[in-house]
């Protein structure tokens, strides 16, 4: 790289910045043709050649430049504070290796990837993907309008809360969870014995309270069924509250009857709509008098939107 020179080539400027008296401009004619062949040109517009091209050598050296359009093939290095009181397209990649500030609005239409620190003080409107590979802060509100995927934990500070306003709710897909099992017993629910159509005495698994809005999907059971004679079973699905009695919802298959491990099933896609309601499973005997063994119990639910 060349030397930047020391003297900035004053010419017919005084001391203090003052341009000399003897200064005329070329005539429109002579702009136009330039000097002819043996002209010589007077003082005053050699003195105006050489006083314009050191004021813009001054203007470039005071580092105060504005351009309409600035188009750069390679390399811009800014080693001091660079303005931009308009639009600024780059067409490549804009590598910032220090810091940078944004006091006003940062547009971007496509894909923008920050590997170190990205510190905004106002708005940020990003049209396209934004790429983090490392850490990001946030010191004052991150507002999402949209839908945001997070694709790992989300870790919240101790004694920290996340808040959702209104009728917002934490939505999540599958999940499964290990029920406890009740003995054969008779159940009284509102002040009236729960009817079952066949056989007495079954086996209750309680759910217990769930969020508004959690939907159950399936409650199962692993059994086996027609032990030292033939029987069948099926789970049933049952709700209830302190305002009704317990209430049918759904019923499952019966099981196969042959003698073996396997499990059994209910469908259920309701959501919670009430916090007052409760739900409960029984496993029940449909047919034949031989032993049913029940092992274990689940249920599968999700948080749908």
């Amino acid at each position: 790289m060349s030397t930047k020179p020391l003297d900035a080539g004053r010419f017919a400027v005084d001391g203090v910045d003052v341009n000399a008296v003897n200064i005329s401009a070329p005539s429109s004619g002579l702009r136009d043709t330039g000097f002819p062949n043996n002209y010589v040109p007077p003082a005053g517009e050699f003195n105006y050649l050489e006083n314009i091209a050191y004021r813009w050598r001054q203007w470039l050296n005071d580092g105060n430049v504005s351009f309409t359009t600035l188009s750069l093939a390679s390399t811009l290095a800014v080693t001091g504070v660079a303005t931009f009181s308009s639009n600024a397209t780059v067409g490549g990649t804009l590598g910032v290796t220090g810091v940078t500030t944004l006091s006003s609005t940062l547009g971007v239409t496509s894909n923008a990837t920050v590997g170190g620190t990205l510190g905004v003080t106002s708005n940020a409107t990003v049209g396209g993907t934004l790429g983090v590979t490392s850490n990001t802060t946030v010191g004052g509100t991150f507002g999402v309008t949209g839908t945001s995927t997070l694709s790992n934990t989300v870790t919240v500070a101790v004694n920290k809360n996340i808040v959702l306003s209104g009728t917002g709710k934490v939505e999540h897909g599958t999940i499964t969870r290990i029920l406890p099992i009740l003995g054969p017993q008779i159940i009284a629910l509102s002040g009236a014995a729960l009817t079952l159509s066949v056989g007495a005495n079954p086996l209750i698994i309680p759910i217990g309270a769930l969020t508004v809005g959690n939907r159950i999907t399936t409650v199962s059971a692993n059994i086996a069924d027609a032990i030292g004679g033939a029987s069948t079973a099926r789970i049933r699905m049952f709700v209830h509250s302190f305002t009704f009695p317990a209430a049918l919802v759904a019923n499952g298959t019966a099981s196969s009857g042959a003698g073996t491990n396997q499990t059994i099933s209910v469908a259920f896609t309701q959501s919670v709509s009430g916090t007052d309601a409760e739900y409960f499973a029984v496993v029940e005997r449909v047919s034949g008098a031989g032993t049913i063994d029940v092992y274990a119990a689940a249920m599968t639910l999700d948080n749908p939107p």
